[in-house]
């Protein structure tokens, strides 16, 4: 199936769908992966991913060069721009009203909040859960509640 045969769709649009889709197709594979083939090595299961995006890929590959190009040209024309001076002083300023607060937000993250360990929060729960779970390499059932 096509998604984008007729251009229903922009290709940026598209694009962004793909990005969250992501991390969750690739916990879904690893799912079933633990679900249908259990126990097995770390290796296994990193190459079945692996192998299920080498397929999409290829089935996938007409599609991936516009979306590529539409990528590209959308980036030339955000950073690439003609007209009078003061024009392209405005654009300047408007990408840094855009780049500076990202830019102070990733660097907060990582200097200040990420090597805090997580304390009373249920994503370190969830976090050792999956941990426990990696680690037997099956779905079974974990009993531990104590995550001390």
């Amino acid at each position: 199936m096509r998604f984008n045969i007729k251009n229903e769709f922009d290709n940026k649009e598209l694009l962004l769908y793909s990005l969250g889709l992501g991390p969750f197709f690739t916990v879904l594979i690893i799912y079933y992966s633990f679900l249908l083939i259990p126990s097995r090595s770390s290796l296994f299961y990193l190459t079945m991913v692996g192998l299920i995006y080498l397929v999409i890929t290829i089935f996938g590959k007409n599609h991936f060069k516009p979306l590529l190009i539409s990528l590209y040209n959308g980036l030339k024309k955000l950073v690439m721009i003609k007209g009078d001076k003061y024009k392209q002083i405005s654009h300047i300023l408007f990408l840094l009203m855009i780049f500076i607060p990202i830019t102070v937000y990733l660097i907060v993250y990582l200097m200040q909040i990420l090597p805090r360990p997580l304390m009373r929060h249920d994503m370190l729960n969830y976090g050792i859960t999956g941990k426990m779970l990696f680690e037997a390499k099956s779905l079974g059932p974990v009993w531990i509640n104590d995550f001390a």
